[in-house]
């Protein structure tokens, strides 16, 4: 057991973390300790706050708690000496991970925000909203090129850890049993709509949009338009390359660009559509 005493404030708070030799803890009673790995009394005290501690994480050399109050709190893991109180906009901090390069830390917030930090200055690198509704988890993945956020408005977003933006979402098409990946429009590589992926494109709506008279109109389902377009931009191989490598998602983006150039300049008619 890794008993917290003090009062507690709200008791949905409570995080956990460990490595090769400590426990690390955050409570609703504001407290974060450091612990044996058999439990009983801590070997250190980080901090006391005056709101809750939401989430814990470690590194090698860091110790890092979000916090309801505005502030993440981040020490030297093994002397709990301070090295930053790093505040935000939004009260209630509810993720947060370091690099393992311990250049950055990122944290996510209850009005679906995330924020990126230098560690060494404290300096805030960049800021975005990414969600609807706060954050319930995060983790950094692909050598932390990509941070990954989950939220309460039923998306998992995949963000570069270097400027913010997004480069998917995934939707928990609950209540369908499916789901959707979208990735933003990206004009400079020939999608200025964006693409996506679902395994089910029933569930996809498709307009048109007529500039003459402003209007707009749903496709039916046997339109050949909506058929094209299905075919055109529902790609799972390109937003995966996306998510794992951005250098060979463009090498494979400038490809099929110039292919499908030199298709529409070829009037035959056993061409698939798809291909022009």
């Amino acid at each position: 057991f890794y008993p917290h005493n003090k009062e507690r404030q709200e008791i949905e708070c409570m995080d956990i973390a460990y490595d090769q030799e400590y426990v690390y803890t955050g409570s609703d009673d504001g407290c974060s300790y450091l612990w044996p790995k058999e439990g009983g009394t801590p070997l250190l005290k980080y901090f006391e706050c005056s709101g809750s501690v939401r989430k814990v994480a470690v590194s090698k050399k860091y110790f890092a708690a979000a916090c309801t109050d505005r502030a993440v709190r981040l020490y030297k893991k093994l002397s709990a000496e301070p090295v930053c109180i790093l505040k935000h906009v939004e009260k209630d901090i509810r993720e947060v991970r370091i690099s393992q390069d311990e250049e950055k830390l990122f944290s996510g917030s209850a009005d679906g925000s995330i924020s990126c930090f230098n560690i060494p200055s404290g300096e805030l690198i960049y800021h975005r909203q990414i969600h609807t509704h706060w954050i319930w988890s995060m983790c950094l993945m692909y050598g932390d090129r990509v941070l990954v956020t989950g939220s309460r408005d039923g998306t998992v977003a995949f963000s570069s850890t270097d400027t913010g933006e997004i480069l998917a979402q995934l939707y928990n098409l609950s209540d369908k049993a499916d789901f959707l990946i979208t990735c933003p429009p990206d004009k400079d590589r020939g999608f200025p709509s964006g693409m996506f992926y679902t395994t089910n494109t029933d569930l996809v709506q498709v307009l048109t949009w007529n500039k003459e008279k402003r209007t707009q109109e749903i496709l039916n389902a046997d339109d050949k338009r909506r058929e094209t377009y299905l075919n055109k931009f529902n790609l799972k191989n390109l937003i995966i390359t996306r998510l794992k490598n951005n250098g060979r998602f463009f090498s494979l983006t400038e490809k099929y660009n110039r292919n499908r150039m030199l298709l529409n300049k070829v009037d035959h008619p056993t061409l698939p559509l798809m291909l022009k």
